[in-house]
């Protein structure tokens, strides 16, 4: 068999194995077919799909990479590379093919939509929250009924606090499919937003919509008891809050356990409701009505303590661990400055 016939066969089988997702047996018909013919574009296409398939982007970049470079006018194969980059988390990289593919002008509405969201997937991970805004924007616009982008967006907005217009996004991935247990973050997000508005009701029913579908996420314990807190009603928030506490605890989170036992705590809930030996008047005196600024640590840290110390250093020390950091740091330097300006 000479040469060109052997390549004709290479090529039936590489293809056959790939319809027969037979991966492994692709790669090693277009490794054979490299060796005898270095230009054949087709099948460093066709060793980059089954790559793909396998999970080994490295191996599937490469392979992009050469086809590319025998066919750069293929704007489908850069987009195919940035998907592979951003699988392995070379978001800049990317970011670039995407650009270049959506600069060409000659994509169709579903590779250019494509091209749109990858992209705006990587400015998300690198917290260029309005950049990933406008491309879920036009990525929506040409496929309004790619349901995930609207969750994408969704998760945007909340970061970028625009909580309506989040809320909004949630709120049409959980009607299209309200019982799919892949939503679980959705209610637990749209939850954080309604909370942050003030929905205290609203929060808590989508917090206990999370709790239905994972009893054991204490995240969402510690969300509700804060709502409960701020509808003065005790008794559920301690009872979350120590389900929390226990949870946490159970799951060997050290931090999240702390966080729960510190809202306790601090904020008195359980002395509140049993402790019969304070007084009628204790509880009158100014020094001991902690409720209000402690509600105010939960939901915005840096008001508490602008009530508390004024527009000082803590201040700006407390907006920090609020803004640049997780949440929590913030709310638990809050409390700490109310209990002790209080000692003071």
């Amino acid at each position: 068999m000479n040469d060109l016939d052997r390549i004709q066969e290479l090529r039936r089988s590489a293809n056959l194995n790939i319809q027969n997702h037979n991966y492994q047996a692709a790669i090693e018909d277009c490794t054979k077919l490299l060796r005898l013919n270095p230009n054949e574009h087709k099948a460093y296409w066709d060793r980059c799909l089954a790559w793909l398939e396998l999970g080994n982007y490295q191996e599937g970049i490469k392979d992009c990479t050469q086809y590319l470079k025998l066919r750069p006018d293929f704007i489908q194969g850069y987009i195919a590379r940035a998907g592979m980059f951003k699988d392995i988390g070379n978001l800049q990289r990317s970011i670039e093919d995407c650009s270049y593919a959506l600069s060409m002008g000659s994509l169709d509405s579903h590779w250019t939509q494509t091209a749109y969201s990858c992209r705006a997937d990587c400015y998300g991970l690198l917290n260029n929250y309005q950049a990933a805004l406008q491309d879920y924007n036009q990525s929506i616009r040409l496929a309004p009924e790619e349901i995930e982008n609207y969750q994408k967006r969704g998760f945007i907005h909340e970061e970028l606090e625009n909580y309506h217009e989040a809320i909004e996004d949630l709120t049409k991935v959980l009607r299209r499919n309200s019982e799919s247990s892949e939503l679980f973050h959705c209610y637990h997000l749209r939850a954080q937003c309604h909370q942050a508005l003030g929905n205290r009701e609203e929060a808590i029913r989508d917090f206990t919509e999370v709790i239905r579908r994972d009893p054991t996420y204490y995240r969402a314990y510690i969300g509700r008891g804060g709502a409960y807190v701020f509808l003065n009603d005790r008794e559920s928030a301690t009872s979350d809050l120590e389900t929390a506490a226990r949870l946490s605890q159970a799951q060997g989170d050290t931090e999240g356990y702390q966080n729960a036992m510190n809202m306790i705590n601090l904020l008195g809930i359980r002395q509140r409701s049993s402790d019969s030996s304070i007084s009628h008047d204790d509880r009158q005196k100014p020094g001991n009505n902690k409720f209000i600024p402690i509600v105010a640590a939960i939901l915005f840290p840096p008001l508490a303590v602008y009530w508390t110390v004024g527009l000082g250093t803590q201040f700006w020390i407390n907006l920090v661990l609020t803004f640049v950091f997780p949440w929590i740091p913030g709310m638990i330097h809050a409390v700490w400055l109310i209990y002790n300006h209080d000692r003071s």
